[in-house]
């Protein structure tokens, strides 16, 4: 698959909300690391970097509700939007970018955006020797990303208690 970059027109076929170079610079700038227990050469590095990119964009792509349409209804991804705000003008917020690099650096560390989860993630109680874990009935099943919720927050619609109304399974 070829690594496409989205420019904010739509284009039909991207894969990505943002390139490498823009990756590699927000994370520089924020003090964070492409980190991996593999040994890579640089292009392999750059190959990794790419799937990952391409991997978040559509997690972020997918995970939300988002406010407003797409440009085009034939655009590869959830971004530009219109209609965000009560204005026709074509959204491609630079948090969608950042969001998505922080989830690109999750991702080439190993880490799973979207795990698959047993009995849907609903866990009452764990018990490991004396010490018990059970989460409120209300908890969120799958892990909670607060500095890519935070980014995302203003594009997406949320409930009143502040969480994302996500595309997951509906009953």
């Amino acid at each position: 698959m070829k690594f496409i970059v989205e420019n904010g027109t739509g284009l039909s076929l991207a894969n990505s909300f943002t390139t490498i170079e823009f990756a590699e610079e927000f994370a520089e700038e924020n003090g964070l690391v492409w980190s991996t227990s593999l040994v890579l050469t640089p292009e392999e590095k750059s190959k990794k970097m790419q799937q990952a990119l391409i991997s978040s964009s559509r997690w972020v792509s997918v995970s939300n509700v988002w406010k407003g349409q797409k440009t085009h209804g034939f655009q590869g991804l959830a971004f530009p939007r219109v209609f965000m705000f009560d204005t026709p003008d074509s959204l491609f917020p630079i948090e969608i970018r950042q969001a998505t690099v922080l989830g690109a650096i999750r991702l080439y560390a190993g880490q799973v955006l979207s795990p698959d989860l047993s009995h849907g993630g609903e866990i009452k109680s764990i018990k490991a020797g004396p010490a018990t874990i059970e989460y409120m009935n209300h908890a969120p099943g799958t892990t909670q990303y607060s500095e890519i919720d935070d980014l995302l927050r203003p594009y997406a619609y949320v409930t009143s208690s502040g969480t994302f109304i996500t595309t997951g399974i509906r009953k």
